[in-house]
C-alpha cells in the first residue's frame, strides 16, 4: 500500500482550506482520499474524503468482477425454504437443482438453524403436497354443484338445454377427478422413502455449521426483541405469524443470519446465500418491485465480517450457476422455480393488502365506538358470521381479542342493518317522544 501525492488544481495558498490532497491506494484500486485541512486557528488536521459508492456500497449492485470472484471462491449457503421447496418441484427441475448443489459440494454449508427447521417442517411439507389432490377434487365437486344449481334455473328455457350443458361439464369434471386420483396413487411416498432427503444428507455431509450456544441464543433473543420492535431485518415480518411460537421459531431468521455472520468471521470467507423468503425483511422493495437485498443486511454483514454476502432467490441462483460454474441447467427448470416464486409472491402481496384493509376497518371502528356500543344488543342477535370472522381473525393475526370483537361486530352490523339509518330513526323517535 502506498500514498500518492496529488496537488489540487487550485494554487496552494493560506486561504485555501485544503492545501494538499492525498490518495490512499491499495491492490491497484483507490480506497479513499485524504486532505489536510487548516482550521481558523492554524491547526492542520487530516480529513478522510471517500468515494460515494464505497460509503453507500449497500445501495449499489455488486460489480460483475466482484460477483465472479465471490462465485469462484466464496461459500454457498441455503435457507430452509429452498430445501423444502425441492418437494414442490417437478423431477427434472429438482434434479437440476441437486446437480448444481453437487457441483459446489466442497464449498457448501448450511447453518444449524436451517438444518433444524428443515427436519422440523419436512413431513408437513410432504403432507401438503399429497393433500393437494384431495383439496382440488373437493373444490371441483363444490363448483360442479354450484354450476348445476345455476343451470337448473334455466330448465324451462326455450333454447338453452341446461341438461346437455350440465352433462358435458360433469363429464369434464369426472375425467379430471379420475386423472387426479391416478396422480395421487402414483405420487411417491416420501414419508416412508424420502429420496430427496437422502440426496441432501449426502450433499451436506460434513457441511452443517456448529449450533449456537445457549448463551448466544439468549443474546439473539434479547437483540431480536429490540430489532423486531424497530423493524430491523431480518425476521421481523414473521412476528405476527410466530409471536406465540417458541423463541427459536420466532427468531429463526435472525438465528440463521447471526450464524452466517459467525461462520464468515471465523473462516474469513465471502458468502452466497440463497433464500425463497419473499418478505420485505429480506428484500428491498419499491412500489411493488423487488430492487434487491435489504441494504441494511449487506452493510451489517460487511461491518461484522469485513467480507461480503450476495443474496439471491433460488431461480436467480440457478440462472447464474450456468454462467459462473459452467453447469447445464435447463432454462425450463429456472422458469418453473421462478413461476412458483411469482405465485408465492402474489399470495403474499394479497394477504398483506387484505391485512392492511382489516386494520383500516378496525381503525374506523375505534372512531365510531359509541355507535357500536349503542346498538350492541342488536349486534349480539346477529351472530351468523361468527365462525367466518374467527377464521379471518386467525388468518390475518389481528393483534388482540378486543380487535377481533370490534371487527366481528362491524362485519355483523354490515350484514344485517344500516347503522346510519338506524341512528337517524332512533334520533327522530327520541325527538318525538312525549
Amino acid at each position: 500500500m502506498y500514498i500518492q501525492n496529488r496537488r489540487e488544481s487550485a494554487k496552494s495558498n493560506d486561504s485555501s482550506p485544503h492545501q494538499l490532497l492525498y490518495s490512499l491506494k491499495g491492490n491497484h484500486s483507490e480506497i479513499a482520499y485524504f486532505a489536510y485541512t487548516r482550521t481558523l486557528w492554524g491547526i492542520v488536521t487530516l480529513v478522510k474524503i471517500s468515494n460515494m459508492k464505497k460509503i453507500f456500497f449497500e445501495y449499489y449492485p455488486c460489480t460483475k468482477d466482484k460477483e465472479e470472484e465471490i462465485w469462484s471462491n466464496g461459500i454457498f449457503s441455503f435457507d430452509t425454504n429452498v430445501l423444502l421447496n425441492l418437494y414442490r418441484y417437478s423431477d427434472n427441475t429438482r434434479n437440476d437443482f441437486i446437480s448444481v448443489l453437487n457441483s459446489i459440494k466442497a464449498r457448501l454449508i448450511i447453518t444449524h438453524q436451517v438444518g433444524f427447521e428443515y427436519h422440523k417442517n419436512r413431513l408437513s411439507t410432504i403432507q401438503s403436497q399429497t393433500k393437494a389432490y384431495d383439496g382440488i377434487i373437493s373444490f371441483l365437486k363444490k363448483k360442479c354443484n354450484e354450476i348445476e344449481g345455476e343451470l337448473n334455473k334455466y330448465k324451462k328455457h326455450s333454447y338453452i338445454e341446461s341438461s346437455k350443458i350440465l352433462n358435458k361439464i360433469q363429464r369434464a369434471f369426472n375425467t379430471t377427478e379420475s386423472d387426479l386420483k391416478i396422480l395421487k396413487d402414483t405420487h411417491p411416498n416420501l414419508i416412508s422413502n424420502d429420496i430427496i432427503r437422502d440426496s441432501l444428507v449426502d450433499i451436506f455431509e460434513g457441511c452443517v455449521y456448529e449450533e449456537s450456544s445457549d448463551e448466544d441464543l439468549k443474546k439473539i433473543y434479547q437483540i431480536g426483541k429490540m430489532r423486531y420492535s424497530k423493524e430491523i431485518p431480518p425476521g421481523y415480518k414473521d412476528y405476527d405469524e410466530k409471536k406465540n411460537d417458541p423463541d427459536n421459531s420466532l427468531y429463526g431468521d435472525l438465528i440463521i443470519w447471526k450464524e452466517l455472520i459467525s461462520y464468515s468471521k471465523k473462516n474469513q470467507r465471502n458468502i452466497v446465500f440463497v433464500t425463497d423468503d419473499l418478505k420485505e425483511d429480506w428484500w428491498y422493495k419499491f412500489q411493488g418491485k423487488t430492487i434487491g437485498p435489504r441494504p441494511e443486511l449487506l452493510k451489517e454483514f460487511y461491518n461484522e465480517t469485513k467480507h461480503q454476502i450476495l443474496i439471491y432467490s433460488a431461480d436467480k441462483f440457478l440462472s447464474l450457476a450456468n454462467h459462473y460454474i459452467s453447469t447445464s441447467v435447463d432454462n425450463k427448470s429456472v422458469d418453473e422455480i421462478k413461476e412458483i416464486r411469482n405465485k408465492d409472491e402474489s399470495i403474499l402481496n394479497s394477504q398483506a393488502l387484505n391485512k392492511e384493509e382489516w386494520f383500516k376497518v378496525i381503525k374506523e371502528i375505534n372512531k365510531n365506538r359509541e355507535i357500536y356500543n349503542r346498538y350492541y344488543k342488536d349486534l349480539e342477535k346477529t351472530n351468523t358470521m361468527n365462525n367466518s370472522i374467527f377464521d379471518l381473525y386467525k388468518k390475518f393475526n389481528v393483534d388482540n381479542n378486543a380487535d377481533y370483537m370490534k371487527m366481528s361486530d362491524f362485519l355483523k352490523s354490515l350484514g344485517k342493518f344500516d347503522i346510519e339509518n338506524k341512528i337517524n330513526n332512533q334520533d327522530k323517535s327520541e325527538q318525538h317522544a312525549p
